[in-house]
């Protein structure tokens, strides 16, 4: 059963999407917001009360997106709530045997756009919700922002100017930084879906857990240190500001090699687990680790 069927395959994801939501491993999100609090948000409440300037609406959301630490707290914690990914139960083989190896591949491929929207939609409203009473609607950058660090020299550095640096607000709008934030993020996460699912179907489902993990690290690492080394890496191309220098308009990486770079794994990794599909035995619930 080979044929790809939209409906089984749309079937198949709505059903392991509401078992995901309905997972208690849901709970890590509101593990990740405490940080996300502590990093991020804290900071830029100081910067309102400092410079009695609101937020753009869109700022929160920015910095949190481009924190070097919630950058790797927030994958982690994706990975984390996806740790089973993809489900293995008796449904999930009944639905994989009745459904066909590819229909039940896309739809679990499907199901991971859906949970990475939902946990982008978390972090935007966790980090938006809770200083929205500080912020002011539109696409302009606020000048608590823009001047923090004209009026607080002695500040340079610190988590504001950190979290929301000149490569960002002298190279982009809010909204267009907010857009290229939420579409490398998104393409991260499913990059990190499609490497489970390669794994799973190699019947290797830990090492691709592992193997997630540790490519985050370094590349949260790489991206630390500034190293030209961390545009090989999925985490290092998902850092917006990175993309620029402060001031000049010149990219140190273009915005779109680093769709390029995710677009082509994705499309190669789906067509590896596809292809694996259709030559192994992966039904069978026992890893071979």
């Amino acid at each position: 059963m080979n044929n790809i069927s939209p409906s089984k395959i749309f079937h198949i994801s709505r059903t392991e999407y509401l078992r995901w939501l309905l997972n208690p491993r849901i709970i890590i999100f509101f593990i990740v917001w405490v940080f996300i609090n502590n990093c991020a948000l804290a900071p830029l409440a100081e910067c309102v009360a400092e410079t009695g300037k609101n937020l753009c609406i869109l700022e929160p959301f920015i910095a949190v997106g481009n924190s070097p630490f919630l950058l790797l707290i927030m994958p982690l914690g994706y990975m984390t709530v996806m740790g089973d990914f993809p489900r293995e139960d008796k449904s999930a083989m009944f639905y994989l045997h009745r459904c066909g190896r590819l229909n039940w591949i896309f739809g679990q491929l499907l199901m991971s756009l859906y949970a990475a929207l939902t946990y982008i939609a978390a972090v935007f409203l966790g980090s938006t919700l809770p200083l929205a009473s500080k912020c002011f609607i539109g696409d302009n950058w606020s000048d608590g922002v823009r001047y923090y660090r004209e009026l607080f020299p002695e500040k340079t550095g610190s988590a504001v100017t950190s979290l929301l640096p000149g490569n960002l607000y002298n190279q982009f709008t809010p909204g267009t930084a907010a857009a290229a934030t939420f579409g490398l993020m998104l393409l991260f996460f499913l990059w990190t879906a499609c490497v489970m699912l390669l794994f799973r179907v190699a019947k290797l489902k830990k090492a691709g857990f592992l193997t997630v993990c540790a490519a985050t690290a370094l590349g949260a690492s790489l991206a630390a240190s500034n190293s030209t080394l961390m545009w090989l890496t999925p985490l290092g191309n998902t850092v917006v500001w990175k993309h620029f220098t402060e001031y000049l308009r010149e990219p140190v990486f273009p915005l779109w090699a680093s769709y390029l770079y995710f677009a082509v794994f994705i499309l190669a990794l789906t067509a590896a687990a596809a292809f694996i599909s259709r030559k192994s035995n992966f039904e069978s619930t026992v890893e071979e680790d």
